[in-house]
Order: C-alpha cells, then sequence, then structure tokens
C-alpha cells in the first residue's frame, strides 16, 4: 500500500502525494530554486536514488523538455532575457524593468538559472557572460528566434502524426503576420551564423547567389555586404516575399536584392534548369 500524506501549496492549496515525494513537494510547495521541473536531475538524485540514471528517468527527461524549452520561449517574448543580458540584478528588479509579475519573475529567473541560461550571485541573477552578448540590445540579438520556437514545437506536434501515418504532410498556411515573425526568427539566426557560413565559402569573382527560401533575406543582405559586386536572388513564398521587399525598401540592398515568388516545392533538377 502507498502511503500519502499532505502538503500546503501556494495560495493555501492542499495537494495529495506520495509519502516518498514528501522532501520534494515541501520544496516545490515553497518555491525552491531546485524544484523546478525542468531540473530532473535534483529531482531524479532525491526521489529516486540509485535508479537516476535509467531508461525511465531518462524518458521522463525528455518528456519534461518542454518546460525548459517554455521558459526559455516566455523569457525572450516578455523581453525578461534582453534585461538579464544587462548585469546583475534581483528578480524584483526584473519584474519592474520587464513589466512582469514579481512572484512569477522570480520563479522563472530561477529555473533559467537551474537550467544554466542564468547565474545566481546571493539575491542576484544575470543571464550568464556567454549567452548575454546573444540577448544585448543593439547587439546580435538571437530573442526573435528564442521566443518563435513555440510556434515551431506547435508546428510540428500538429503534423508529425499525420505524416507518420500517411506519408502526406500538407503545407502550414501563414498569413502576412505569422511570416514576418518567421522571418524574423530566421534573420536573429542568420546574424549568428551567417559570417561562419561566409568565411567558409569563396566569394571571389562571384557576381550572383541564389538564396532558396531565404525569408526577410539576410544571408543577401550579409552577401552584399561582403562584396559591392554581388546581387542576390531570394525565393521564398508569397506572404515572404512581400515581408522582404518591405524590410529591403530603402535600403542600401534594396537594389541589388530581387526577392522571387515560389508557388511549388523547388527540386533540385528545376533550379538547375531554371539558374
Amino acid at each position: 500500500m502507498v502511503r500519502t500524506s499532505r502538503v500546503r501549496g501556494q495560495g493555501g492549496a492542499r495537494a495529495r502525494i506520495c509519502t516518498g515525494f514528501r522532501p520534494l513537494a515541501r520544496r516545490i510547495a515553497s518555491g525552491a530554486p531546485d524544484a523546478h521541473p525542468v531540473q530532473t536531475s535534483a529531482m531524479e538524485k532525491e526521489t529516486m536514488g540509485d535508479t537516476a540514471k535509467t531508461p525511465l528517468t531518462t524518458l521522463y527527461g525528455l518528456l519534461w523538455g518542454f518546460a525548459g524549452q517554455r521558459v526559455l520561449s516566455a523569457s525572450a517574448r516578455t523581453d525578461l532575457l534582453r534585461v538579464m543580458a544587462r548585469g546583475w540584478a534581483e528578480p524584483e528588479a526584473l519584474a519592474t524593468v520587464a513589466d512582469l509579475d514579481p512572484l512569477a519573475t522570480g520563479k522563472v529567473v530561477r529555473a533559467l538559472a537551474a537550467l544554466g541560461i542564468a547565474e545566481a550571485d546571493g539575491p542576484r541573477y544575470r543571464l550568464s557572460r556567454d549567452l548575454a552578448p546573444l540577448f544585448a540590445e543593439g547587439g546580435t540579438d538571437i530573442g526573435p528566434f528564442v521566443a518563435h520556437t513555440d510556434q515551431l514545437n506547435d508546428a510540428w506536434g500538429a503534423t508529425l502524426e499525420t505524416w507518420l501515418r500517411t506519408g502526406a504532410q500538407a503545407p502550414r498556411a501563414r498569413d502576412a503576420a505569422g511570416a514576418r515573425r518567421f522571418g524574423e526568427a530566421m534573420s536573429a539566426m542568420a546574424s549568428v551564423l551567417g559570417p561562419r557560413v561566409l568565411s567558409a565559402l569563396e566569394l571571389a569573382g562571384v557576381r550572383s547567389v541564389l538564396d532558396i527560401g531565404g525569408g526577410l533575406g539576410r544571408y543577401a543582405q550579409l552577401f552584399c555586404e561582403a562584396s559591392e559586386r554581388i546581387r542576390v536572388t531570394v525565393i521564398d513564398r508569397p506572404e515572404t516575399v512581400e515581408a522582404g521587399r518591405a524590410v529591403m525598401a530603402g535600403t542600401p540592398f534594396e537594389e541589388r536584392i530581387d526577392f522571387a515568388v515560389s508557388y511549388t516545392h523547388l527540386t533540385l533538377p528545376t533550379i538547375r534548369r531554371g539558374w
């Protein structure tokens, strides 16, 4: 027989728990930073002892992986990561700057520390030193990509089972606003990865570049910056092409980056015939 006990949680709520999990449940009820579900290793060590590194607990960690992703994406969308990139601050101060709830901010900040995204110094927190430049204002900000991972995960989850059962995967509809968000997410990552890509290419003598699925043209812009002789044609879906043209309008790259609409799925043979 499994013995149970009760523990009082936030707001006076009561929950019935297994006796063996009582110490962990008390920490969860008190908001202890290492009791967040995204930090499965701490939970496993206390509640499962020597069985912490088993296939079952590995599976458990994978299933709870969504929690860490959601913590990150919500922190990006609310500008919490950008505020934390500025330097040390206590959760209440972070909440004030980002206009967030103080209690919820404290819990999310501790979760970010448990994930290794943030660093703690007593009551103060900041984004980890290596990650802070990636969210700094005026620098290389990958916040739009992190924020967009919610939509990516939802889309994969919505279509994966159908594809697995039938082999068919219908293209997802995307309105102008959705295309802009997706393009901004891809552009954010291109700002980080693009210089590495260009450094691996020999561009001497190159005059034309074809960027298939080039989004809002961030890679195209980097190619143009690398050589004033290069012109780029970006091929993408209609709504993305429209958003890309709007982004480049009025910039020095408007005359050197052409956007072309693709209404069909492009294959390598058709690209070779047309280019």
